[in-house]
């Protein structure tokens, strides 16, 4: 079955997720200020979302991460995909990067495909997002009920 992100954060499959971030309080989802004085440094967003393996999964995370790296090498406008490990192995930080709100929505298309099936060997955990997303792109992963982070300061050397 395929599934959107949009889907997903409409209701589809809620079961998946805690009710509450534990990464910290869940921001109230608005766009973000320029603090940089007028000047965008990037339009880029990126998260960091944590999820825990379910008890004999592992094996299954792995060739599905492994899938998801090949799938996404291409999306040029996805600038950082990488997925850590804890040291026991049960846990899972997926680093992703993308050059704009419209990049983050063609992923997330690629993603739905496979939603299903990470959804079921996987326990989201927390998801924490930096930069501005738009309002369809929050939409979209709202489902993993991120904290954000609006840029206040700081440079980029991405092109």
């Amino acid at each position: 079955m395929h599934l959107s992100l949009t889907a997903l954060s409409l209701g589809i499959n809620n079961n998946f997720f805690p009710s509450t971030n534990s990464c910290g309080v869940i921001a109230t989802p608005q766009l973000g200020t320029d603090t940089t004085q007028g000047n965008t440094m990037s339009n880029h967003i990126h998260w960091q979302l944590e999820v825990r393996i379910k008890e004999g999964k592992r094996q299954e995370f792995r060739d599905f991460f492994t899938k998801m790296v090949a799938l996404t090498q291409p999306e040029r406008e996805t600038l950082i995909y990488e997925w850590y490990f804890s040291p026991d192995g049960n846990v899972c930080h997926i680093h992703e990067r993308f050059s704009d709100s419209q990049a983050l929505l063609l992923h997330g298309e690629s993603f739905g495909q496979h939603a299903e099936e990470f959804f079921a060997i996987t326990e989201t955990i927390c998801m924490t997002v930096h930069g501005t997303p738009s309002e369809k792109a929050r939409e979209a992963i709202a489902i993993f009920q991120p904290e954000y982070f609006d840029l206040a300061a700081g440079f980029h050397r991405f092109s």
